[in-house]
């Protein structure tokens, strides 16, 4: 019987409603987990002596914790609560340590604030001129992360909204002038020209007002993709259409071809973009025309998949390990019981996270025992909508080493991607013995990484040698509002900001234990869930995290 556990912790207010928390201490015994989270003493002595100066009303020692802990802390956690905005949780929940120190720096007094405008204004407003002299959004951003209480935040907010205009993400606009506009009420600073007509619009488009430009943003609303099994703007042929059918592996390479071991193995999921219906075999992405059922485009293979179909199929660990590895073998570490193989699009742009000839071990066997596997690696790769141009990728170097080169080139991907506006945003993670899940949000347009934040490191099934023989299979993240909820599936649900990529609030949930390790082989853990995305109704975030007996809410 399916337990339902928890408030796991509240969502959905904006920031300058969001009162004040109390971080308690544990109320039991500290338990032994397979997972560790982004949690250090520092930021919690940090943020525990801001609140001794903040109480003594010492307000010049205050602020400099609570900036230190905002500068250098935005991706670490407060200790654990139980008692989050007057709600009881079942669950510990744990406060990001930047958010709780904003909170903190948004009560100040009067004469507190004017003094920290005085401090920090002037270098803010130098950030934020050179930030608009490039036109660089992450860098609008950090302005309005780093130095809360200045006119500039509140002048990053309005810009970074401008921007995301121009770059016709409606929506995001909307979401980032009534932020501005929300600081402005609160810092009580003047208004600017055109800030009325900002608002205007801002209550418009979010709050589902009339108007050309909220009509167009809702028409492009649909263009970001919630869930695998979500579509994207548009609507399939009506029920008078004549049905159709398209060959998906188009060259017998797929890994998904040939007989499953269960019918209700179900691994690919197709998606709407306008008319036109993406569908990804983790190999190559296709395009084809949703009422004819013409295939309009198909992609290569990632670089690399030709050498391997001649003989050139080598692990990063060659010099150790010189057996030549055919394409079946890097198919040998699927996850079909959880894999999730969806593309994503909007704004002219389809994404697809696909499989590249990359491992860093080979399929190893002793009499017939398994100890080591070949375990997908993922990157993100990115083409024309409309033509299927390549328009940008995440592929590592030649000769890469599995260890050096930029973010997206040394992460794997673990789920599908999911399109906001101007941003793409997915779960990521490396594979060391544990598993280190990232969150990681990209520039639509250009690939560029706008940021990335560790989550958790945790643990899935090994073998006998202390290998995994699977892939890590994470679901996608929802982006509600402004806001991403990450189901990690190892023990945590975490919320971060869509825009700074700060740690919000992550919270705890009971696992089911992970099986010891029998006859060598690695062991499933029990699943009562399929591997699914969380859902959002009314401000509740509802899970159901393939590593826990619960739904949790």
């Amino acid at each position: 019987m399916i337990r339902t556990a928890a408030i796991l912790a509240l969502l959905a207010a904006t920031a300058s409603a969001a009162p004040a928390l109390r971080v308690q201490e544990p109320e039991m015994e500290v338990e032994t987990r397979s997972f560790a989270i982004p949690e250090t003493r520092t930021a919690k002595e940090l943020f525990a002596r801001a609140d001794e100066h903040f109480a003594a009303e010492r307000w010049a020692e205050a602020v400099a914790a609570l900036q230190e802990l905002s500068e250098r802390h935005p991706g670490e956690l407060l200790g654990r609560t139980f008692e989050v905005d007057g709600l009881r949780s079942q669950m510990p929940v744990h406060v990001g340590a930047a958010e709780a120190a904003r909170r903190r720096l948004l009560e100040l007094p009067d004469a507190a604030r004017a003094a920290y405008r005085e401090r920090y204004g002037p270098v803010a407003s130098a950030a934020l001129e050179a930030a608009r002299s490039t036109l660089d959004r992450a860098a609008l951003v950090e302005v309005a992360r780093r130095w809360p209480l200045t006119p500039a935040a509140v002048e990053a907010w309005w810009t970074l909204g401008d921007l995301e205009l121009e770059l016709g993400n409606a929506l995001g606009a909307a979401s980032t002038w009534r932020r501005a506009e929300e600081l402005r009420a609160l810092l009580d600073e003047p208004t600017t020209p055109g800030t009325d007509r900002r608002v205007d619009l801002a209550g418009a488009l979010l709050d589902g007002g009339d108007g050309d430009l909220a009509d167009l943003a809702r028409q492009g609303r649909g263009a970001s993709l919630r869930s695998p099994v979500a579509s994207a703007a548009g609507s399939p042929p009506s029920p008078e259409g004549h049905s159709w059918r398209v060959e998906i592996d188009v060259d017998g390479q797929a890994p998904f071809n040939g007989q499953r071991r269960s019918p209700d193995q179900f691994n690919m999921f197709p998606v709407l973009a306008g008319d036109t219906l993406l569908v990804s075999t983790s190999l190559r992405l296709l395009a084809v025309d949703a009422y004819a059922g013409v295939l309009r485009w198909v992609s290569d293979e990632p670089p690399g998949w030709d050498a391997v179909d001649a003989g050139e199929g080598k692990s990063l660990a060659s010099g150790k390990d010189d057996t030549e590895l055919i394409r079946r073998d890097f198919f040998s570490g699927l996850d079909r019981d959880t894999l999730l193989v969806a593309p994503a699009a909007g704004s002219g742009v389809a994404v697809a996270a696909l499989q590249i000839p990359v491992t860093h071990l080979s399929n190893r066997e002793f009499q017939n025992i398994r100890i080591t596997t070949v375990i997908p690696d993922r990157r993100l790769f990115a083409y024309d909508l409309e033509t299927g141009a390549p328009l940008w990728d995440h592929m590592p170097p030649t000769l890469w080493d599995g260890e050096s080169g930029t973010f997206p080139q040394r992460m794997r991907v673990a789920g599908p991607p999911v399109v906001v506006g101007s941003r793409v945003l997915v779960p990521a993670y490396r594979m060391r013995g544990r598993i280190d899940y990232h969150v990681a949000c990209y520039d639509l347009p250009t690939g560029e990484l706008l940021w990335s934040r560790a989550v958790i490191s945790g643990q899935r099934e090994l073998n006998m040698f202390g290998r995994h023989q699977w892939e890590f299979a994470a679901p996608p993240l929802l982006v509600e509002g402004d806001r991403v909820v990450a189901l990690t599936g190892l023990g945590a649900v975490a919320a971060l900001d869509l825009y700074t990529g700060d740690l919000l609030w992550e919270t705890l949930y009971e696992q089911i234990a992970l099986p010891q390790v029998r006859q060598f082989e690695a062991h499933r853990r029990k699943r009562n869930w399929r591997n699914a995305p969380p859902v959002a109704v009314d401000g509740v975030v509802v899970a159901t995290p393939v590593d826990s007996e619960d739904m949790i809410a």
